[in-house]
Parts: C-alpha cells; structure tokens; sequence
C-alpha cells in the first residue's frame, strides 16, 4: 500500500493558487481531494443562500410586525379620540351639578318624585 499525499491541506491553506494548480496536475491523491473540496464548496455555496433568505425574511417580517402595530395604535387612538369628543359634545346638553335643584331626569320632562328620582307608577 502505498502513501497517500498530504500536501494538499498545505497548499491549499498556505499556498499560492498556482502552487496548487501546478501540483493537482501531477498528484493524483490531491485531484481526488480536491474534487471532494469542489463538491463541499458548492454545497455551502448552496446552502448559504438559505440563511441569507432566513435572516432577510426575519427583517420583512419585523417590519410588517411594526407597521401592523402602528396601524392597531393610529386605530386606538383614533377611535379614543372619537368618543371623548362625543362624550364632550353630549355633555353640554345637559347640566351636570349637584347644587341644582331640579334632576336631569325633571330637567328631561320625566315624572321624577321628591328627591328628583324617576318615577315608575
């Protein structure tokens, strides 16, 4: 049995790009491990794109997530906003204070008894 080559590792980790070119051409151990270094390259290169999308379609969803989340708060204020000016445009109809003698409920032409309460017959 003979030795195999180790310079490959070498080469290819120290070397310059023709050093190895020139070797490949006359090592038969080198070309096989070579083609075997081809092969897990293309498959990283394969892969890596993958985890590209991954880390992209985590910042598109982020970003729907934010603008989602700003829609629910211009809804929250909004619809906050449109009952309290209700609530301030149905409060001057009527007089809210204690120190009157007649009740809202009179004040409405309601039958109302001595304390001011609605009356039922």
């Amino acid at each position: 049995m003979s030795e195999r080559c180790k310079k490959y590792e070498s080469l290819f980790v120290f070397g310059t790009d023709d050093e190895l070119a020139k070797h490949l051409e006359t090592c038969e151990d080198c070309q096989q491990e070579n083609e075997k270094m081809q092969k897990v390259q293309n498959l990283v290169k394969e892969v890596g794109s993958a985890y590209k999308d991954k880390k992209n379609s985590k910042r598109v969803l982020n970003a729907h997530l934010t603008k989602i989340a700003a829609g629910i708060a211009i809804l929250f204020l909004t619809c906050f906003s449109a009952t309290y000016l209700l609530i301030n445009e149905n409060s001057g109809k009527y007089e809210l204070s204690y120190n009157e003698h007649e009740s809202i409920v009179s004040e409405m032409g309601l039958p109302t008894d001595e304390y001011g309460l609605f009356m039922v017959y």
